[in-house]
């Protein structure tokens, strides 16, 4: 199954980040799933996404953000045919586990698996989509529910005995005695004991039997007999199961169930707008895989490693500016000579001192003649702070050469310390006021970086214009997507997002080690350890840091949810990064995303480290649509294809009786009735008695509500002009309810 390279990128749905080793993970179990459907498509046999899946087709056209496994479930006769199938035609890369044959094995479900446990072998990895772990997805039987309610009755007793037995613990079973369990066992199932298998493995084997004793003939429920046992529920009719729709589901489509309302509200209740409910559940599910390659090869793919940062970086930054700045390196050249001179003192040297004494001197001049050169000094009225506290300092070496001369140790030793002490406030001076050039560079590598960046860039600007000294540039970089083996393909970029009014640079013409800059503003933290995609090495943030006196972060995620345990985890992958690591400030939206960031930095393995974190709210992205004053409210009017299939007769009357409703909201509403999709070219073509309603219904949406009716896609692209939605649950609600609008979900209790 092929997927672009760029489908890897670290990406954020719904207020949630999702890592690109995630993205290959589920790139691992979507290619399972082509194979499973391949097969059933081979074989005439029928399959649904279910639980977590079925959701996320309908409400994200993908996997939930905060999931990351596939389930799908199949009707218990095809299920078992699936099984011999499998075992037959899957590739041999493949492991198919199931309760009738895979000894300790005691899951009531299939697992198809691909993969080793941990590899980073190359080959493995391109064969996997870059994922070094094993994957896989789980296929959940429908069992056939008895409709004489005394016989399922005594069926559900007998297997809940017989798993309150499989839950027994060793010193239970060893005082009771392995002969007379069996026979317990055989007496409540009614079945014999495989002894030629152990004990547990044969007795999981009698349950799965007795989930799939009832016959299909006649039945009118199915169950996910393991929960319905456990929990008492599970059971849906079968008629949810009669027809199956094909729907968008990341890069591909996937199969549920025609009525997939009636399923999920069934199991779910109200899911129509996404929450988190749930633990952690070992997510994500690889988790305990890379700690065992971390343990193994002291790496993981992708994660950085605290420790990588070095103890240099600060005097290779220092050293970077003092090269780029004659007068900071003069004035750096100050302080190291009067640390020679305290040496020179206390070894009485004082032919020597002197020499360097009047080397000092010469320096300071040489800094106070070119600060008086420069033209922003001319426009000044008054002496300049810098200018005066050269005077001091020059006045300050005349005394310590007058106590050199007299051989005064002491007083020599207090005037070169005092020296000492004043020359970090030249050099303060120098570099907030008259360093040679100030000059600022913003690193926006997507025309959405710039949309956060520019409002920085504006106020560089401004400042630029009351400075001569200050220079702006923009230097839009090219990335790179990885491959499943690390390699990146070949340059992109988004270039065309950027005005040509700019002061852009070219990328291609410019040696950044020629400058050291007052700040750099980016927005790629990772450097090379995103698993998706990177920039040019030589922008990676320990070159960018180096050449810079501020490095300065500007946070692209703008998660502002409430951080919940797998936001943690996720969140640690753009937080616990290089360049968060190395940047003065990072900059974000609101004050949650602040707390969260400290947070994760405080529990990091090397514990707190100091960073600036600044809330800025020209960051957090403002999705309202800026209404023209007296223009009409737009009303986005939903009714899902899951609708039409429940039940169409009654939903056309309940539509009518919506038309009552809609038309007297006309003169305050635009509305606009959403069309499903497959809606013309699935439900119409299966039920072509339903055509004249549907018709009808259109004609009347028209003319009485002046009405616009547009194509699901096309709502999707336009969302952001809606002021309000209005009701079947999935994608669009779901899209409406994250932007704050204004949202009613359709009354699941009028039976309509």
């Amino acid at each position: 199954m092929h997927f672009e390279d760029s489908y890897f990128k670290n990406e954020v749905r719904d207020g949630f980040l999702i890592p690109g080793m995630v993205k290959r993970s589920w790139a691992m179990q979507m290619e399972i799933l082509e194979k499973v459907a391949d097969i059933c498509k081979r074989h005439h046999l029928k399959w649904f996404a279910d639980y977590g899946t079925l959701i996320g087709a309908v409400r994200h056209k993908g996997f939930i953000p905060w999931d990351d496994d596939l389930d799908i479930c199949m009707l218990r006769e095809d299920y078992d045919q699936f099984h011999l199938l499998a075992k037959k035609e899957l590739p041999e890369e493949y492991i198919v586990n199931c309760v009738e044959d895979t000894d300790d094995y005691d899951n009531f479900l299939l697992r198809i698996t691909k993969g080793s446990m941990v590899s980073i072998n190359l080959e493995y990895l391109r064969q996997n989509h870059g994922f070094p772990y094993c994957a896989g997805i789980d296929i959940f039987p429908l069992d056939y529910l008895y409709e004489d309610e005394e016989k399922e009755k005594k069926r559900l007793e007998k297997v809940k005995k017989l798993i309150e037995i499989s839950e027994m613990k060793s010193d239970e079973i060893v005082r009771i005695g392995e002969k007379k369990l069996i026979m317990r066992i055989e007496a409540y199932s009614g079945l014999k004991v495989d002894r030629s298998i152990p004990l547990y493995d044969a007795l999981v084997r009698i349950v799965d039997k007795l989930f799939k004793e009832a016959p299909s003939e006649g039945a009118k429920r199915v169950a996910v007999m393991y929960f319905y046992t456990k929990f008492g529920k599970q059971i849906r009719p079968m008629e949810y199961y009669e027809k199956s729709i094909e729907v968008p589901f990341e890069t591909g489509y996937i199969n549920i169930p025609a009525r997939y309302d009636e399923v999920l509200t069934l199991e779910y209740g109200s899911w129509g707008v996404a929450n988190r409910r749930g633990g952690l559940h070992d997510y994500p599910f690889f988790s305990l895989h890379e700690q065992k390659l971390y343990e193994e090869n002291g790496a993981v793919p992708y994660r950085f490693e605290m420790d990588r940062l070095l103890p240099t970086e600060k005097q290779e930054r220092m050293n970077h500016y003092l090269e780029c700045d004659k007068n900071a390196n003069i004035l750096s050249t100050l302080q190291t000579v009067h640390s020679m001179i305290e040496n020179l003192i206390w070894q009485e040297k004082w032919d020597e001192a002197m020499t360097l004494c009047s080397k000092c001197q010469e320096l300071a001049v040489l800094v106070g003649n070119n600060v008086e050169a420069s033209p922003e000094l001319q426009s000044l009225k008054g002496k300049p702070e810098l200018v005066t506290y050269l005077e001091e300092y020059c006045e300050g070496i005349f005394h310590l050469y007058e106590a050199f001369s007299v051989g005064g140790q002491t007083e020599a030793a207090e005037q070169n310390s005092l020296l000492s002490d004043l020359i970090p406030k030249l050099q303060y001076l120098y570099k907030k006021h008259h360093r040679e050039k100030k000059q600022v560079l913003f690193l926006p590598v997507t025309g959405s970086d710039w949309a956060l960046l520019k409002p920085f860039y504006d106020e560089q600007f401004s400042l630029s214009e009351e400075d001569e000294k200050l220079e702006i540039y923009v230097m839009p970089l090219p990335y790179y997507d990885r491959g499943n083996d690390g390699n990146v393909s070949d340059a992109y970029w988004d270039y065309e997002s950027f005005s040509k009014e700019l002061p852009l640079v070219d990328y291609h013409q410019v040696n950044l080690e020629q400058f050291h800059f007052e700040k750099i503003y980016f927005c790629d933290p990772y450097d090379a350890y995103q698993s998706g995609m990177t920039v040019d090495p030589a922008y990676y943030s320990d070159k960018l840091y180096r050449i810079c006196d501020e490095l300065i972060l500007i946070d692209t995620l703008n998660i502002s949810d409430p951080l919940d345990e797998k936001t943690t985890v996720n969140l640690k992958h753009y937080v616990l990064t290089p360049g968060m690591m190395r940047a003065d400030q990072v900059i974000v939206p609101d004050e949650d995303t602040k707390k969260a960031f400290e947070q994760i930095l405080a529990g990091n393995k090397n514990g707190a480290i100091e960073k600036d974190i600044y809330v800025d709210q020209r960051l957090i992205t403002h999705y309202a649509w800026e209404k023209v004053p007296g223009e009409k409210k737009k009303l986005l009017f939903f009714t899902s294809i899951a609708d039409f299939y429940g039940h169409a007769e009654k939903l056309f009357t309940w539509l009518d009786s919506r038309l009552d409703v809609l038309e007297e909201s006309k003169d305050r509403l635009q509305i606009f009735w959403v069309e499903p999709a497959g809606l013309q070219d699935s439900f119409l073509m299966d039920c072509p008695d339903e055509t004249e309603a549907y018709c009808r219904f259109r004609d009347a949406f028209r003319t009485r509500c002046d009405g616009t009716i547009i194509l699901e896609a096309e709502a999707e692209m336009r969302i952001d002009e809606f002021d309000a939605f209005y009701g079947s649950p999935g994608f669009l609600l779901n899209q409406c309810a994250r932007r704050k609008m204004p949202v009613m979900v359709r009354n699941m209790g009028l039976k309509i």
